[in-house]
């Protein structure tokens, strides 16, 4: 498990004891949003001040070029991350992890996004943002828009993915959760 704290550091514990096995110092003031890869290879922390990435092997520290981020997600072969950043009212950028370069920057319109999920077989991934409450869903080849989800009437902050892709809620500060039918 992995924690991010406004002291600058990531923790990662031990899921079974709940002993702390690390504490890797970020450099980010206030980590906003941490994620792990699959394979548990590295973890990615992203905050005020950009986005780190740790092998947690050898500790060793890789900063991607990233303005102030609000949220990391991983993709399910662990190869690249989508960062959701404070770019001009809405940017989401997907990174090759091993180079550390952009592969697509997704330019979308709305306000800032705070939370980004991607899909079990990585060819989409969905975006909620603030104020307006709109849930994005982006193709990830082309970065072109596919769907968006209206109903929340404020800041959507978690997004979660059905395993099979086919369903997706989303949690709102409007005090709701909504369950979508993605085909439908």
């Amino acid at each position: 498990i992995a924690s991010g704290s406004s002291d600058e550091t990531v923790r990662l514990w031990d899921a079974r004891s709940a002993e702390p096995k690390a504490t890797l110092t970020a450099g980010i003031r206030t980590v906003e949003t941490v994620a792990i890869s699959p394979d548990g290879a590295w973890v990615a922390a992203g905050g005020f001040d950009g986005t780190v990435l740790w092998d947690t092997a050898t500790g060793e520290l890789q900063r991607l070029d990233t303005g102030w981020v609000h949220a990391l997600a991983v993709a399910p072969d662990g190869r690249w991350l989508a960062t959701a950043d404070e770019g001009y009212r809405f940017t989401i950028r997907l990174w090759d992890v091993a180079s550390g370069t952009v592969m697509r920057t997704i330019k979308g319109e709305g306000s800032t996004v705070e939370t980004v999920a991607i899909a079990p077989d990585g060819t989409w991934l969905a975006s909620g943002e603030k104020y307006h409450g709109a849930v994005r869903i982006w193709d990830t080849a082309t970065g072109t828009l596919r769907a968006t989800l209206t109903g929340h009437t404020s800041t959507v902050h978690a997004i979660a993915i059905a395993p099979d892709g086919l369903w997706l809620v989303t949690g709102s500060n409007d005090r709701t959760a909504r369950l979508w039918n993605l085909d439908t």
